[in-house]
């Protein structure tokens, strides 16, 4: 193995006009696999999404068609018509609180989703500028190398040098890559979210819940 390193150390000089193609290679991979894992990401964050408008979707479907029937019910209870203005009010209530929740939630999902893109897009110009710094230092090394060789440098040196620096490039995109935590604005997105959404069920319940009350005390 010493053997094999030093006798690649001494055909390194004469072997470095093959060098800016070697390292071309090397970042068009690091690019393809960048690409690769944002696409993935938001494949996965799309699909989420589109589950959800779909749960979403279906849960409004159903909870129109029981409210309906349940309307249904009481309206053969509704006698005067006292009892059917109260209930056609209750209607009215019923309806504007359902708009009115359906289109809270809407909004807080929108601003969530929104909230994210912006996140995402900020992550990926920041490891594409991460991906724009590896690049240059690999090719500040290569043109060190090829100096190097020029100059007579004893090629196991101008190997040695090479090979650390290209070491400390990708060490730097890997520290890059690692420090960046989308997590706290992620979960503080979903906390703004939630409690949006909380607040307007609430509101709904506590609405539809009086309306519910003033109809039963109507038809007794």
């Amino acid at each position: 193995d010493d053997k094999k390193e030093q006798k690649s150390s001494m055909n390194f000089c004469s072997r470095i006009s093959t060098l800016p193609t070697k390292t071309a290679e090397e970042i068009t991979k690091a690019e393809e696999r960048q690409s690769k894992n944002q696409s993935e990401k938001l494949s996965k964050i799309e699909n989420k999404q589109t589950d959800a408008d779909e749960k979403r979707l279906n849960h409004r479907t159903n909870a129109d068609s029981k409210r309906l029937s349940n309307w249904n019910k009481i309206e053969s209870k509704a006698k005067t018509d006292a009892q059917k203005a109260a209930l056609a009010t209750y209607k009215q209530i019923v309806q504007n609180a359902v708009n009115t929740r359906r289109a809270g939630v809407d909004n807080a999902v929108k601003a969530y989703r929104d909230g994210l893109a912006q996140i995402l897009g900020t992550n990926s110009g920041t490891i594409n500028q991460a991906l724009e710094v590896f690049k240059s230092s690999v090719n500040v090394a290569v043109v060190k190398a090829q100096t190097d060789c020029a100059a007579n440098v004893d090629s196991n040196i101008a190997k040695k040098t090479f090979n650390q620096s290209i070491k400390n490039a990708r060490e730097i995109l890997k520290t890059s890559r690692k420090n960046i935590d989308m997590s706290p604005a992620i979960k503080a997105l979903k906390k703004t979210r939630d409690d949006s959404i909380n607040a307007i069920v609430a509101t709904f319940k506590t609405t539809t819940e009086k309306a519910r009350a003033d109809l039963l005390l109507a038809l007794k």
